[in-house]
Protein backbone atom coordinates (compact mmCIF):
# COMPACT_ATOMS: atom_id res chain seq x y z
CA UNK A 1 0.00 0.00 0.00
CA UNK A 2 1.65 3.49 -1.10
CA UNK A 3 1.76 6.02 1.59
CA UNK A 4 -0.70 8.94 2.48
CA UNK A 5 0.48 12.22 0.90
CA UNK A 6 -0.05 15.48 3.30
CA UNK A 7 -1.24 18.61 1.97
CA UNK A 8 1.53 21.30 2.74
CA UNK A 9 -1.55 24.17 3.60
CA UNK A 10 -4.38 22.17 5.15
CA UNK A 11 -2.71 19.18 7.85
CA UNK A 12 -6.44 17.57 8.20
CA UNK A 13 -5.77 16.27 4.23
CA UNK A 14 -4.18 13.34 2.90
CA UNK A 15 -3.93 11.99 -0.67
CA UNK A 16 -4.25 7.92 -1.14
CA UNK A 17 -4.44 6.05 -3.91
CA UNK A 18 -8.08 5.45 -3.51
CA UNK A 19 -8.48 9.47 -3.30
CA UNK A 20 -8.25 12.34 -0.27
CA UNK A 21 -8.98 11.69 3.32
CA UNK A 22 -10.49 14.48 5.38
CA UNK A 23 -10.21 14.74 9.30
CA UNK A 24 -13.11 16.17 10.64
CA UNK A 25 -14.40 17.03 13.74
CA UNK A 26 -18.42 17.53 13.87
CA UNK A 27 -20.41 19.62 15.81
CA UNK A 28 -24.27 18.76 15.47
CA UNK A 29 -27.24 20.87 16.00
CA UNK A 30 -25.75 24.33 15.11
CA UNK A 31 -27.77 27.37 14.22
CA UNK A 32 -26.59 26.20 10.73
CA UNK A 33 -24.59 23.73 8.33
CA UNK A 34 -21.13 25.23 7.45
CA UNK A 35 -17.61 25.05 7.29
CA UNK A 36 -16.65 26.71 10.92
CA UNK A 37 -12.45 26.42 10.44
CA UNK A 38 -9.05 24.28 11.19
CA UNK A 39 -8.15 23.51 14.86
CA UNK A 40 -4.88 21.66 15.12
CA UNK A 41 -5.12 18.88 12.60
CA UNK A 42 -8.69 18.54 11.46
CA UNK A 43 -11.35 20.55 9.98
CA UNK A 44 -14.41 21.73 12.12
CA UNK A 45 -17.18 21.82 10.83
CA UNK A 46 -21.18 22.15 11.81
CA UNK A 47 -24.08 20.87 10.70
CA UNK A 48 -28.08 21.57 12.20
CA UNK A 49 -28.54 17.75 12.36
CA UNK A 50 -28.72 16.18 15.39
CA UNK A 51 -26.43 13.52 16.27
CA UNK A 52 -29.61 10.95 15.77
CA UNK A 53 -29.91 7.89 13.14
CA UNK A 54 -26.65 9.07 11.44
CA UNK A 55 -28.34 12.52 10.40
CA UNK A 56 -25.44 14.29 11.39
CA UNK A 57 -23.19 12.53 9.85
CA UNK A 58 -25.60 12.87 6.67
CA UNK A 59 -25.86 16.25 6.54
CA UNK A 60 -21.84 16.34 7.18
CA UNK A 61 -21.38 14.07 3.83
CA UNK A 62 -23.77 16.33 2.05
CA UNK A 63 -21.87 19.18 3.08
CA UNK A 64 -18.33 18.29 2.02
CA UNK A 65 -19.75 16.74 -1.39
CA UNK A 66 -21.61 20.45 -1.93
CA UNK A 67 -18.29 21.99 -0.59
CA UNK A 68 -15.68 20.38 -2.91
CA UNK A 69 -18.10 20.41 -5.42
CA UNK A 70 -18.22 15.86 -5.83
CA UNK A 71 -21.04 13.79 -6.02
CA UNK A 72 -22.10 12.72 -2.41
CA UNK A 73 -22.10 8.56 -3.36
CA UNK A 74 -17.93 9.51 -3.55
CA UNK A 75 -17.54 10.42 -0.40
CA UNK A 76 -17.47 7.84 2.37
CA UNK A 77 -17.13 8.08 6.27
CA UNK A 78 -14.53 5.78 7.16
CA UNK A 79 -14.13 6.07 11.01
CA UNK A 80 -15.69 7.97 13.86
CA UNK A 81 -19.50 7.04 12.69
CA UNK A 82 -20.90 7.13 16.45
CA UNK A 83 -18.18 10.22 17.53
CA UNK A 84 -17.43 13.79 16.75
CA UNK A 85 -13.80 12.99 15.04
CA UNK A 86 -14.38 11.57 11.92
CA UNK A 87 -12.25 9.94 8.53
CA UNK A 88 -13.86 11.06 5.28
CA UNK A 89 -12.67 9.22 1.96
CA UNK A 90 -13.38 11.50 -0.89
CA UNK A 91 -12.93 8.87 -3.79
CA UNK A 92 -11.05 9.34 -6.82
CA UNK A 93 -10.50 13.07 -5.82
CA UNK A 94 -7.18 14.97 -6.14
CA UNK A 95 -5.64 16.76 -3.17
CA UNK A 96 -4.98 19.58 -5.51
CA UNK A 97 -8.73 20.04 -6.24
CA UNK A 98 -10.05 19.80 -2.57
CA UNK A 99 -7.12 21.94 -1.48
CA UNK A 100 -8.51 24.78 -3.71
CA UNK A 101 -12.03 23.83 -2.62
CA UNK A 102 -11.76 23.89 0.71
CA UNK A 103 -9.88 26.69 1.02
CA UNK A 104 -12.33 28.76 -0.76
CA UNK A 105 -14.57 27.64 1.56
CA UNK A 106 -12.60 28.39 4.40
CA UNK A 107 -12.02 32.65 3.24
CA UNK A 108 -15.72 32.75 2.89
Amino acid sequence: MARATRSTKLPFLSARDAGVTVAVKLGPRASRDRIKGVRGDVLEVQVKAPPVDGKANEALLRLIARTVRAPKTQIELLRGQSGRTKLLLIRDATLSSVESHLLDALDD
